[in-house]
């Protein structure tokens, strides 16, 4: 996948991919507050066994989502350098493990959104 910016990769994670076995070196954001209160708390109050609307209407989750990905764009922007490549495949896996590896690749091309104009 590609991605311009930080936003776009953030979203990616916290809203597609939560996998952070997938995220390579930006899985120790995994370990941080802001991840494990949405990712758990929040999840688990709002989402997880939930009405589908709670996660879109209640402000308390919505604020966690704000902070979680404001959290993860400035920790992408230490870490990686846009617009970026993403890969990731599976080298291994048993019934009980799965191991990916993750690249990062900067590919130096522009890209023009013709949706906007």
């Amino acid at each position: 996948m590609r991605f311009n910016n930080s936003y776009e990769l953030a979203y990616y994670f916290v809203e597609e991919c939560n996998d952070d076995r997938q995220w390579g070196e930006l899985r120790g954001f995994a370990d941080s507050n802001s991840w494990r209160y949405f990712f758990w708390d929040m999840k688990d109050k709002y989402v997880r066994g939930k009405s589908i609307l709670d996660q879109f209407i209640e402000p308390e989750y919505l604020e966690a989502k704000r902070k979680v990905m404001s959290n993860f764009i400035d920790y992408i922007d230490k870490r990686l350098t846009f617009p970026l490549e993403y890969t990731s495949r599976i080298v291994y896996a048993d019934g009980h493990f799965t191991e990916f590896e993750v690249k990062y690749e900067t590919d130096n091309q522009l890209t023009f959104d013709l949706t906007m104009v």
